[in-house]
């Protein structure tokens, strides 16, 4: 959101890890019945009233819709649309490098999938996309081959 929002050029690239969409992460459970009582804490002034147990992290009722809303300022990963159009990701010009987890938990189909249409949408002056073999969300126990890769794409730009 920042590379694409801001003009800084103190920045020279941008390293994207594990950029995935909270939408599509099925470890968030939300059924109808609690988006409704989310919507509800909004209204009544309540939206941003911390609440645990919904997901890996704390959140507010207006960051849980934001992030679960198709199309809202935070779905910047809409790889799940029939025509995808990344239209944040692929409004970056900068030099990107995109990581991607092979064994990630919160996705929701196949990593090479998912880097398969990061590719078809970047516009970067030079792209790079990774997909760390057996690397989870937080790249643990994959940190060395991270930094590599993050070094080596660094050493390119």
């Amino acid at each position: 959101f920042y590379a694409e929002t801001k003009e800084n050029k103190n920045i020279a690239g941008t390293v994207l890890i594990s950029p995935l969409s909270d939408r599509l992460n099925p470890t968030i459970e939300i059924n109808w019945y609690e988006r409704i009582l989310l919507k509800l804490l909004v209204a009544i002034g309540r939206g941003n009233v911390l609440i645990n147990g919904k997901s890996y992290f704390p959140g507010t009722p207006n960051r849980f819709l934001s992030i679960l809303t198709p199309h809202s300022s935070e779905d910047v990963f809409d790889y799940d649309d029939k025509a995808p159009s990344l239209i944040r990701f692929s409004s970056i010009q900068k030099p990107m490098l995109v990581l991607l987890g092979g064994a990630d938990q919160y996705v929701d189909r196949p990593v090479s999938t998912i880097k398969k249409d990061f590719d078809s949408h970047q516009n970067s002056t030079s792209y790079k996309s990774i997909i760390i073999k057996g690397a989870n969300h937080g790249f643990d126990g994959k940190e060395k081959e991270t930094v590599v890769a993050i070094c080596d794409w660094a050493e390119m730009i």
